[in-house]
């Protein structure tokens, strides 16, 4: 900081006086001074002077406020990876948790035993549903439509029959006939005569069968094994039951 300059004035003083005498009537004089003081001009300005020791130490100033966050500093590298540590001692067991939702059903698996079986009439094949076999083909068989008694169903005979004691030749008072298509209508007119092939299978993935006369169409949850039309002797045959 700059000091002012000071500068020592000189002043000059002139200083004048005016005497005058005046005698009174008393005989007694009388002196007037009249005194006038002149100023000088301005002196030149002096040297600037030495630079004056230090003043003291004020006293501490109040914190001022809180400046601003800087901005966040770049990432720096990547330091060397460390040793491996040792391994730390086993921990506590945890408390066994809350049993979770039930999940989805699953899909029925097969069944280990069982099954459902059926005849088919009418053809020679089963299904090629998956999950059925054949146990055994062979032909329908029953009463003769004219003879009284007999068995009460027509029976899938198998096409290789086995015999326990018997005696050759027709012996017995009771008859085993093939069964033939009698129809004059279609769709059955075309195989006037023929004799009724069938077939025995097995659903391995069926737990019970049914007949439902009338219909072509399962239940609800129910699986069409086959469909058909539904055969039974004439008006004037007789009934074995």
């Amino acid at each position: 900081m700059e000091l002012p300059k000071c500068a020592l004035i000189l002043a000059t003083i002139v200083v004048a006086f005016s005497i005058s005498f005046a005698q009174n009537e008393g005989g007694s004089q009388v002196s007037v001074h009249q005194v006038e003081v002149l100023r000088g001009r301005d002196g030149r300005d002096g040297v600037r002077g030495p630079a004056g020791p230090p003043g003291p130490a004020g006293p501490t100033g109040t914190n001022g406020p809180q400046g601003e966050r800087g901005l966040q500093g770049m990432l720096g590298p990547l330091g060397v990876s460390g040793e491996k540590g040792d391994h730390g001692n086993k921990g506590d067991r945890g408390d066994t948790g809350l049993p979770g939702p039930q999940g989805p059903l699953g899909a029925p698996g097969p069944l280990a035993m069982g099954g459902a079986v059926y005849v088919r009439w009418g053809r020679t094949v089963c299904p090629s549903d998956q999950g059925t076999e054949l146990v055994y083909s062979g032909r329908a068989g029953g009463s003769r439509y004219d003879h009284r008694g007999g068995g009460a169903n027509h029976l899938c005979m198998p096409d290789d029959p086995e015999h326990l004691q018997y005696t050759s030749g027709v012996s017995g008072n009771s008859y085993m006939y093939g069964v033939e298509y009698r129809s004059h209508s279609q769709p059955l007119q075309t195989v006037e005569y023929h004799n009724v092939p069938c077939v025995v299978c097995h659903v391995t993935t069926r737990a019970t069968l049914l007949m439902i006369p009338a219909k072509v169409n399962c239940p609800t949850n129910w699986t069409t094994e086959y469909t058909g039309y539904l055969m039974t002797a004439g008006s004037g045959h007789h009934v074995h039951i």
